[in-house]
């Protein structure tokens, strides 16, 4: 069966909450010549365009405006630590992304997505420098325009002996502080951490980093006073992680679980990147998952050939399309 992977449309762009299904051809069709473009899979991409407008209320959705099969993914994505020029050409991606998003979002309450091996906590190469690089990078794209950005991370969470901090997240707070600033950049940026407490009137855009619940204690009432302080200004979730972790005292169980989850797709996707695997193996990589704003879900298959040199990798575009018998 050529499906790969999917995932709720109501994360992303569409406010709708259909079911994204990435497809690529497992055989070329007949009568197409090798090393040509393969031709969508039984129509499959025109009807998906047309649900997929459907599910955005009409023609001249963003998510379709751009130019797709034209991301090239740099090699070698397992060398650990990644080269300079590697990282920076996943922060510029992500930057673009989101500086566009900032200007012509219709909405916001966003949510950005990286898991490159170097940012995924999930990961045993997870590396808190690459994720401080990231944010440097965004904050200095994000006050370009003369606006204050406030950089959240999320203090210790529960009570009494059962107080805690996710392990990604221990130090950073103190890191933040340690970091070297543009002169330009560094009177626009502040710190904190998540809560209503935390919200200035000076602000105009709050960047919370690795947001995520822990056991015996949920973010998610810090997370909400906050956004319901900061009104109508953006509120930025960088890799966050708002699954429920059921907890005893009655904590994230069933009861308010659909209110939970209603609040976290607030938080529409602006950015995602993440590699596919075959879980639970983060070795090898199969192919690549990306969405910009302003263009559609892309999917790549990654393709290694033996040539005299040595190995070549190379990732090829396959065409997104959203399947019709994955309805709501």
């Amino acid at each position: 069966m050529p499906l790969l992977f999917s995932t709720r449309a109501g994360n992303g762009l569409c406010s709708a909450g259909n079911t994204v299904a990435m497809m690529w051809p497992t055989r070329r069709p007949a009568g197409s010549r090798r090393g040509g473009p393969s031709p969508p899979c039984h129509g499959g991409l025109q009807r998906g365009r047309v649900l997929h407008e459907q599910a955005c209320g009409g023609r001249g959705c963003l998510c379709l405006r751009g130019a797709t099969g034209q991301f090239k993914c740099p090699g070698r994505m397992n060398t650990i630590p990644l080269p300079r020029e590697k990282r920076q050409f996943f922060y510029k991606d992500v930057s673009e992304s989101v500086c566009s998003a900032l200007k012509e979002a219709p909405f916001n309450r966003m949510s950005i997505k990286l898991e490159i091996p170097e940012t995924n906590p999930n990961n045993d190469v997870f590396r808190v420098g690459t994720l401080l690089e990231l944010i440097r990078v965004l904050a200095g794209k994000m006050v370009e325009d003369g606006k204050k950005v406030r950089i959240c991370v999320q203090g210790s969470m529960g009570k009494g002996v059962f107080q805690g901090l996710p392990l990604q997240l221990s130090g950073l707070r103190k890191l933040l502080d340690l970091m070297d600033w543009e002169e330009i950049v560094f009177p626009f940026v502040s710190f904190g951490a998540v809560g209503a407490a935390e919200v200035r009137d000076e602000d105009d855009i709050f960047l919370i980093v690795c947001p995520q619940n822990i056991v015996g204690a949920s973010i998610l009432p810090n997370l909400q006073a906050m956004c319901e302080k900061a009104g109508d200004r953006q509120v930025i979730l960088l890799n966050p992680k708002l699954v429920d972790i059921p907890s005893a005292g009655n904590v994230m169980q069933v009861r308010g679980r659909a209110e939970r989850m209603d609040f976290a797709d607030e938080f529409k996707e602006i950015y995602h990147f993440r590699f596919l695997y075959r879980k639970p193996y983060f070795h090898p990589i199969y192919g690549l998952l990306r969405f910009k704003w302003g263009e559609p879900w892309e999917i790549y298959k990654r393709i290694v050939k033996k040539t005299d040199a040595g190995k070549e990798e190379k990732y090829l575009y396959r065409k997104p399309y959203f399947h019709p018998i994955y309805g709501k």
